[in-house]
């Protein structure tokens, strides 16, 4: 059979090369070799397949199942691989989902790491919620495996990484909030020490500056100040503390008139002609740290920052929410800031806020000299390029989307803006260049600066040459002479503020002014006035003028206080005089009114009543001058309201009514207070119109329009009814016993009645005498001596005085007599003899009991009764009874101060009156009451006596004897009194005070409790 060769497809050779193979072994060989490959290729596809079944199966695997723990294996609980896979397909399912497991896994703690990023306040607790997330992904507790372990370790480096870059963020967030929040603090701070400069202490004030200088100093160095922006805020708390530093020297300058501050800017310049020296100390100080120029327009600006500190309300608004505006808000933020303000201010509060907002993000931009000269020629053109605006104000500033917003409505608003709005922020920008240019001063700067401060700190002469020495050593050093100087000027003050310390009146502080002028003097000094000379003289030999000046302005404060010390217990004096009712002169009375109530015043009808211390004084019988000239003035005034004012206070002032240890009685405060005819006419007019039941105003009126001669008409009538033949009015009264002055009285008040058509008849006249008794509570006293109307007298003793006190006033009269002259000739009886008829008398009835028989003496004269009284006592008594008839003569001025007096009197041998001397003295009767006035009295004038002295002791010893003796003057009250640190000074301490005022006061106490 013939063999049919085998044809092959290409499986191991090339295609297309055929081979006849004709050995039986080989044939076996290539179908074992055919059947190898089979196999080999027939795993490899089945391998293929059973990895891309694995995977495949993997990926379709849901997601749940994945990421979810299977807490038995600890494994995702689609780890297991189906059970029909083979090794390789369950090996590659298992791959797929190891990789989905981490990928899921990685995914979300991403995503939940986003979510609690967004959601925490901070990064602590996003850091406690992811963690708990991640132990959460577990939820095994069976041993460890790949899974728990990835979850473990990939949650754990993923809460490490970002929560340090959280972490991260938030400080340097906070960091950036707490230095932003310190810078505007600090703002606010500086704004308000300007405001409190002059207000507050200035040791509060200087606190609060080094408290700014510190915080802007941690700014520099935690990088959130520039240099230049740190140089630029110390320069201002510098010019802050300088102004601080010379706080006295601002109040003065504020308290000051415009012509007073134009003299004291030219003072500045020569600050020798200063007088205080007080303010020329400080002064100097301020020479020393700054140019006569920069204190001149630091006082000037101190002018506008007063005017500008007003408290409109867009002004009020714009303070408040001036601390709440930083340099990134945008003006939508701005417009947020004043969504609650009044809407007629609040258009002119955000363009405040706005102006502000962009003055400080220029300052906050301009963080070197090249940022700064930028925005200099931006705000300077008349045409700003925005971008070139946008880029210099993006310096310092973050990138984010705010901030961009805040740069953009910067940019449009000053663009928006008037040239020449922006060239003042120009301007305020070029002040910052020099700071900029040059941080570390000079070494010239340096030695300017030490010799300040030792100049501020000199204290003795050695101090001020070695100063003087160094400036003269240092070559070429500008305004050398003007350093030299201000250390002379500040050694010359300190020398005399030591000096002032020691206590010198003015004829001492002379003296140490002559030894100064003269040597030859300094060897009669006393031992305090030698040690101010050596103090003064020290100075003196370096800068004769600046010491010679401060003596002098210390002679004239010394004389200019004793001046005013005396003005003030002057009025002090006067008023305690008018509110005790003690007799004042009439130029002090001009005097005090002048003060208190300005010399201009005229009083009116209408404004009289303003002033109830003027009426206060009239009650107790002092009259001002301006009181005494509406009275003038009223009398020839046609205005029925002034005369009417007038005619009452007149009648309420003449019947003032005083309660006197228990008696009533009505005083005069007028009389004797007004000129005679102007009382006349008031007092007629007031007695009249009563009478008549009308007003005064009608009757003057009256009297003023009477149509014809009154005289003549008033004789006629007289004459008629009398058949008589009188040719003058006061010849009415020929036949009565009537004092003139009651005539001039009566007189004018028959002419009102004649001028209201009253005939005037003798019953008419009778009737007019018979008011006038009865309108001024005359009594029928013979024995005063006063105006009197038939008998009846103005000033009779039982209307003032108390019988009881008439009858004890004879009976010490006739005692002090006895004590002082036994054989006096006005003394009759006493002895045993007279006592003893006395008694014998009261035996046998023919004394009648000593009330029964006041009565009966009644009869013979109030007076005259009650003396008798009285010397009966007294022989009872065995002692001597008077033996003249004793008259009293009233002190007018005493019943217009309302404590009625009289003064005893007897009639000589030529006929006249004289006073009755006892002791040396006028004996005198008055109303029984206080008469600590007495003792008060001479405690004012030996203060005033002590007062002209030169030795502060003297002084005080006067002061305090008298205000010891004032009711109100209690030692808390007298403690308050402004010139009691003066006291303490001159005495050496309080106590010492306080003991002589306490021993004169008890002298006063117990002087009133003598008295009564």
């Amino acid at each position: 059979m013939a063999v049919i060769r085998q044809q092959t497809q290409v499986f191991n050779k090339p295609v297309g090369v055929r081979r006849i193979n004709t050995g039986e072994a080989e044939l076996w060989e290539q179908v074992a070799a055919t059947a190898d490959e089979f196999r080999n290729r027939a795993y490899k596809k089945a391998a293929v397949e059973a990895e891309q079944a694995g995977k495949m199966k993997g990926m379709a695997a849901e997601s749940g199942d994945i990421v979810a723990i299977d807490p038995e294996t600890n494994q995702p609980i689609a780890f297991k691989a189906p059970s029909n896979f083979g090794s390789i397909a369950a090996a590659s399912y298992q791959d797929i989902i190891t990789r989905r497991f981490e990928q899921s896994v990685d995914n979300e703690l991403k995503t939940q790491g986003s979510y609690y990023a967004k959601n925490a306040t901070s990064a602590d607790e996003y850091k406690i919620a992811i963690s708990g997330h991640v132990g959460n992904m577990i939820k095994a507790g069976g041993d460890d495996t790949y899974f728990s372990r990835y979850i473990q370790e990939a949650g754990q480096s993923y809460v490490d990484s970002t929560y340090v870059a959280m972490k991260s963020k938030e400080l340097e967030a906070s960091i950036l909030e707490a230095n932003t929040n310190d810078h505007i603090r600090g703002l606010d701070a500086i704004y308000t020490i300007k405001r409190n400069i002059g207000k507050s202490s200035t040791n509060s004030l200087l606190a609060e500056i080094q408290k700014e200088y510190s915080s802007a100093k941690n700014l520099l160095d935690v990088g959130y100040y520039t240099i230049a922006q740190f140089e630029s805020k110390r320069n201002e708390l510098l010019g802050l503390q300088s102004l601080v530093n010379k706080s006295y020297l601002t109040d003065a300058y504020i308290g000051m008139t415009k012509n007073q501050k134009l003299k004291f800017i030219s003072q500045l310049y020569n600050p020798s002609t200063i007088e205080d020296e007080k303010l020329k100390m400080f002064v100097i100080d301020a020479r020393i740290d700054s140019s006569v120029e920069t204190i001149v327009n630091g006082l000037r600006s101190i002018d506008k920052t007063a005017e500008d500190l007003s408290t409109s309300d867009i002004e009020i608004e714009t303070s408040r929410l001036l601390s709440k505006v930083h340099p990134n808000m945008s003006h939508d933020d701005i417009n947020q800031l004043t969504e609650e303000t009044d809407p007629n201010i609040r258009p002119e509060v955000n363009r405040l806020l706005r102006e502000d907002q962009l003055s400080k993000s220029l300052h906050f931009s301009a963080e070197s000299a090249d940022a700064t000269n930028v925005l200099i020629d931006q705000l300077r053109s008349p045409e700003p390029d925005k971008n070139t605006l946008k880029e210099a104000l993006k310096i310092a500033r973050n990138g984010d989307a705010d901030n961009v917003k805040s740069v953009e409505d910067l940019v449009q608003f000053i663009i928006d803006m008037p040239a020449k709005d922006r060239i003042k922020y120009a301007e305020s920008l070029s002040a910052r260049l020099p700071s900029m240019k040059s941080i570390e001063a000079t070494a010239e700067n340096n030695f300017i600066i030490s010799m300040q401060d030792k100049t501020r700190n000199i204290n003795t002469a050695e101090d001020y040459k070695k100063i003087e020495n160094e400036i003269l050593n240092r070559k070429n050093l500008v305004n050398a002479d003007k350093y030299i100087n201000n250390a002379k000027e500040k050694f010359a003050s300190v020398m005399s503020m030591q000096a002032k310390d020691i206590p010198l009146h003015y004829e001492e502080l002379e003296n140490v002014q002559n030894a100064l002028s003269n040597k030859q003097f300094a060897s009669n000094l006393t031992s305090r006035e030698k040690q101010a000379y050596e103090l003064y003289k020290q100075a003196h030999d370096i800068t004769p003028t600046s010491v010679n000046s401060a003596v002098s302005y210390r002679l004239d404060a010394i004389s200019d206080n004793n001046a005013n010390l005396g003005h003030q217990v002057k009025i002090k004096a006067i008023s305690e005089s008018i509110n005790q009712g003690i007799s004042v002169g009439t130029q002090d009375l001009k005097y005090y009114q002048d003060e208190i109530m300005g010399d201009t015043i005229f009083l009116t009808a209408d404004n009289i009543d303003n002033y109830p211390m003027i009426t206060d004084a009239l009650k107790k019988g002092i009259m001002f001058p301006a009181v005494k000239n509406f009275f003038n003035s009223a009398v020839t005034s046609m205005d029925e309201i002034t005369v009417e004012k007038a005619g009452n206070l007149f009648e309420e002032m003449t019947n003032v009514e005083v309660d006197s240890e228990g008696m009533l009685y009505n005083i005069d405060m007028l009389k004797g207070n007004m000129k005679p005819e102007t009382y006349a006419y008031y007092n007629a007019a007031v007695i009249t119109a009563r009478a008549e039941h009308t007003t005064p105003f009608l009757v003057i009126s009256e009297l003023r329009q009477y149509d014809g001669n009154l005289d003549q008409d008033v004789l006629a009538d007289y004459n008629a009814s009398t058949d008589g033949k009188l040719k003058n009015i006061k010849s009415i009264f020929d036949d009565r016993n009537v004092s003139p002055s009651f005539r001039n009285e009566l007189s004018i008040a028959i002419k009102m009645q004649k001028a209201r058509g009253v005939q005037i008849t003798k019953e008419q006249v009778d009737t007019i005498i018979d008011n006038y008794i009865e309108t001024n509570n005359m009594g029928r006293d013979t024995n005063v001596i006063a105006p009197h109307i038939d008998g009846a007298t103005a000033y009779s003793l039982t209307s003032h005085i108390r019988p009881t006190n008439i009858i004890s006033n004879r009976m010490a009269l006739t005692r002090a007599l006895a004590q002082d002259d036994a054989y006096s000739p006005f003394l009759t009886g006493g002895g045993v003899l007279a006592q003893a008829e006395e008694l014998v008398k009261d035996v046998t009835g023919l004394r009648l009991p000593t009330i029964v028989r006041a009565i009966f003496q009644s009869f013979k004269g109030q007076y005259q009764a009650k003396s008798e009284l009285g010397d009966i006592e007294l022989s009872r008594e065995g002692h001597k009874v008077l033996n003249t008839d004793l008259f009293w003569k009233p002190d007018l001025m005493s019943f217009a101060n309302g404590v009625p007096k009289y003064n005893a009197q007897y009639i000589d041998e030529n006929n006249t009156y004289q006073n009755l001397i006892v002791g040396g003295k006028p004996w005198t009767l008055e109303r029984v009451g206080d008469y600590s006035n007495e003792f008060r009295s001479a405690a004012h004038k030996e203060f005033i006596s002590k007062l002209k002295s030169t030795q502060p002791k003297i002084r005080a010893e006067g002061f305090i004897n008298y205000h010891a003796t004032l009711e109100h003057m209690t030692y808390s009250e007298f403690e308050k009194d402004p010139e009691f640190n003066k006291l303490v000074s001159a005495y050496g301490n309080v106590k010492l005070v306080k003991e002589a005022y306490e021993v004169q006061r008890q002298k006063y106490q117990a002087e009133k409790r003598e008295q009564r």
